[in-house]
């Protein structure tokens, strides 16, 4: 474990947390031909560069998991005013967390 400005135990603690959280809380998608096509199509729309462009067509791809299953709820959240320009014209909820200092 890398020392840093925490203790061990603090550490452990957060890494923890952090995977009871993953399973729980998060929604793991697998990187398909589809979502990687529909990456394509939006790097073209929007001239986004390629991690951009998975970031965004996986959380399209979230958005529409979720409203299939009912929940109409999903913020996506990038510090990139590119992407988050794209992400609305997506039809996608943004926030920036540099607007929370």
């Amino acid at each position: 474990m890398k020392i840093g400005s925490i203790s061990q135990t603090t550490a452990k603690k957060a890494l923890n947390r952090f995977k009871r959280d993953f399973t729980k809380r998060f929604i793991v998608v697998d990187l398909t031909l589809q979502i990687v096509e529909q990456g394509i199509s939006l790097a073209e729309n929007y001239g986004l560069r390629g991690y951009d462009t998975t970031q965004l067509a996986v959380a399209l791809a979230v958005k529409n998991r979720l409203l299939k299953s009912g929940i109409t709820s999903l913020t996506f959240i990038s510090a990139d005013n590119e992407l988050n320009q794209a992400a609305q014209a997506e039809g996608l909820t943004v926030d920036n967390p540099n607007n929370h200092p």
